[in-house]
């Protein structure tokens, strides 16, 4: 069964004027006729806990359809799904080919709308690692993960001080909110979504199952003879019936795109990547964490001997360090608060001030990228580093 109207969401949109007009009764329809006709065409694992599937079929009206999912598994330490913004900063845009490569990302997919002329700002909330980097009182569903990496869907307002989103972590505001407690919903136009945007397209959605799988999806779109796209309601049953538990949908159209292992899976409707304001990525490596908040590495952590390495330049960067790198001698030099650290790659000893230390791993070149013992470094320059419970790098 299709819910035509959330009565949760309802109810906080009713909180304004703007949805007084909203009602507040559930209808309910039969959503046979809506549902696509799918088969699995492949699948993937793309790191334990993380899952890619190809889907072929047809919409139930008989078009051709190419649907694109990836499955990652919240309840694992290392896997972590998030929000990430293009390098230029909140108005500026960037591929989500590159997003996933500067990450490190296994996976990732478009994320909200956007402003299409400069500044290229978010429509909408958009939090990252506890920061609010865009707010806004747009009423639209948005889906929040929390520092437990629970997942809730609802309508958020900026600086709202209510309980059902405290210990949030990562928050992205888009729309509309496809899937409700298992229940595909057809919330669209309740959520001001009107005109052509209700067609068939390419479709970019998010949700969760009951076990914690964050879902992923992009459908191929406006493209004859191979991939028709969806409207919004055959897209919130397309997630309902993929296991979701609460979903909305993200940015469509020329903006629909995935990126696996730094390829690009789907074919976007433009016929080439769109260039985005923010993106959701799937990380799957060692986690390092400063002061709370996860760093992105262009080459995933390692872990050698016992000890993990990371990429020189990206811990350096993060916690403040000058860096100069000198490519004749393979040295390194770091310096922070008067603190002045210097190794050499393939070295098994580090000058700290002067003073010669030893090293149990050296740093070393993996993947084109130099990387170095995180600990190390990080003490050298007056950082306290743990490894926790949770197989996890933490940096104070």
């Amino acid at each position: 069964m299709v819910k035509k109207h959330s009565r949760k969401f309802l109810f906080m949109l009713l909180s304004t004027l703007v949805c007084m007009f909203l009602a507040v009764t559930a209808a309910w329809a039969d959503y046979s006729q809506l549902q696509p006709k799918l088969k699995q065409s492949g699948t993937k694992t793309l790191a334990p806990g993380v899952v890619y599937t190809t889907y072929i079929g047809s919409t139930a009206a008989g078009s051709p359809l190419r649907v694109y999912v990836l499955k990652a598994d919240l309840t694992k330490d290392n896997i972590e799904v998030q929000p990430v913004l293009a390098a230029g900063g909140k108005g500026s845009v960037e591929k989500v080919s590159s997003m996933a490569k500067r990450t490190g990302a296994v996976g990732a997919i478009n994320g909200g709308f956007f402003s299409m002329s400069s500044p290229h700002n978010p429509v909408g909330n958009l939090i990252i690692n506890g920061k609010t980097v865009a707010s806004s009182d747009i009423l639209r569903a948005s889906l929040g993960i929390f520092n437990d990496k629970t997942v809730k869907v609802g309508c958020y307002q900026a600086g709202s001080t209510d309980a059902y989103w405290q210990g949030l972590k990562h928050l992205i505001t888009a729309g509309p909110l496809l899937v409700e407690e298992g229940q595909p919903v057809l919330e669209a136009v309740a959520e001001g979504f009107t005109g052509g945007v209700l067609e068939r397209a390419p479709r970019t959605a998010l949700g969760v199952t009951r076990d914690q799988q964050m879902l992923l999806l992009v459908v191929d779109g406006r493209q004859s003879g191979r991939s028709a796209g969806l409207n919004l309601e055959e897209l919130a049953c397309l997630m309902a019936d993929l296991g979701a538990q609460e979903a909305i949908g993200l940015d469509g159209g020329g903006s629909s795109e995935m990126v696996v292992n730094n390829q690009v899976v789907n074919k976007p409707s433009d016929g080439r990547e769109r260039s985005v304001n923010n993106g959701i990525v799937i990380l799957a490596s060692i986690p390092v964490y400063l002061d709370g908040a996860r760093i992105d590495f262009d080459v995933p952590p390692q872990m050698k001997q016992g000890r993990v390495l990371v990429p020189f330049r990206g811990i350096l960067e993060a916690i403040g360090a000058q860096v100069e790198y000198d490519a004749a001698s393979k040295s390194i030099t770091a310096r922070k608060d008067g603190k002045v650290v210097q190794f050499t790659i393939g070295a098994s000893t580090a000058l700290i001030d002067g003073q010669e230390v030893s090293l149990d791993v050296p740093a070393q070149e993996v993947g084109g990228r130099t990387l170095v013992p995180i600990r190390f470094i990080s003490s050298a320059l007056g950082k306290e580093v743990n490894w926790t419970d949770k197989n996890a790098v933490e940096i104070k």
